[in-house]
C-alpha cells in the first residue's frame, strides 16, 4: 500500500495522467506504510509517449456525507466496491477537520478489513493543508502517536495497568504495597525516561 497526497497542480494533468505518474515514482520499501507528499515543487516523471491507462476508482470527500457529517457507513460501501488498486479521492476545498476526520475513519476501516492493503490511495488537497494532512495519513496508517504527548500519556497508563495488576495478583498489606509501588514507580520513570 502506497499512500500519495498532492495538491492541485499548476500543470493541471487529468486523473488519469496523475495516477500514471504517481505510479511511476520509485521508493523504498519498509515496513510501514509510505506516505508521499507531491507539492508544486516535485517534477513528476514524464509520461512515456505510449503508456497504457492504469485502472482507478474517484470519489470525492462529499460522496462520504451523510448529514452533514462523515458516515462510516459511506465509506465501508463504497470502499468495499473498490475494483481497482488505485484510489483518487478528492477533499475539494473542505476544512482540515473534515478531512482529519475521514482520514482517521478511513484507517479504521484499513485495520479492519484487507480490501485496501493492495491499493494506492492518492488524496487531492489543497497545498496549504499537505503537512497536516500527510502528518495525520502518517500516524494514522502506521499506528504512531500523533504527538510527544500521546507518547508520555501512554507511558502513565502503562505504569497504572503495571501498578494494578501487582496490587491485585500479590496479596500483601497495604504499607508495604504502598513502599513497592512508589519503588515501583521510581524504577519504571528511570527507565522510560532512559529510554
Amino acid at each position: 500500500m502506497n499512500i500519495f497526497i498532492v495538491p492541485p497542480l499548476s500543470s493541471n494533468p487529468t486523473n488519469q495522467e496523475l495516477i500514471t505518474q504517481l505510479s511511476r515514482i520509485q521508493h523504498q520499501r519498509g515496513t510501514t506504510v509510505p506516505v508521499i507528499v507531491v507539492d508544486s515543487r516535485n517534477i513528476l516523471p514524464t509520461l512515456p509517449t505510449s503508456h497504457s491507462p492504469i485502472d482507478y476508482n474517484q470519489f470525492k470527500l462529499s460522496n462520504f456525507f451523510n448529514s452533514n457529517c462523515i458516515d462510516v457507513n459511506l465509506i465501508i460501501e463504497y470502499m468495499d466496491s473498490i475494483e481497482a488498486n488505485w484510489v483518487l479521492i478528492d477533499a475539494g476545498q473542505h476544512d482540515q477537520a473534515t478531512c482529519i476526520n475521514f482520514i482517521l475513519k478511513l484507517s479504521r476501516y484499513n485495520f479492519t478489513s484487507s480490501k485496501l492493503r493492495n491499493c494506492s490511495l492518492v488524496f487531492k488537497a489543497p497545498e496549504v493543508s499537505l503537512g497536516l494532512l500527510a502528518r495525520t495519513l502518517n500516524a494514522s496508517f502506521n499506528n504512531l502517536p500523533a504527538s510527544g504527548d500521546a507518547l508520555i500519556q501512554s507511558n502513565q497508563i502503562r505504569t497504572l495497568l503495571m501498578l494494578s495488576y501487582f496490587e491485585r495478583a500479590l496479596p500483601l498489606p497495604a504499607a508495604v504495597l504502598r513502599r513497592a509501588r512508589k519503588l515501583a514507580s521510581h524504577v519504571y520513570r528511570r527507565f522510560s525516561r532512559a529510554a
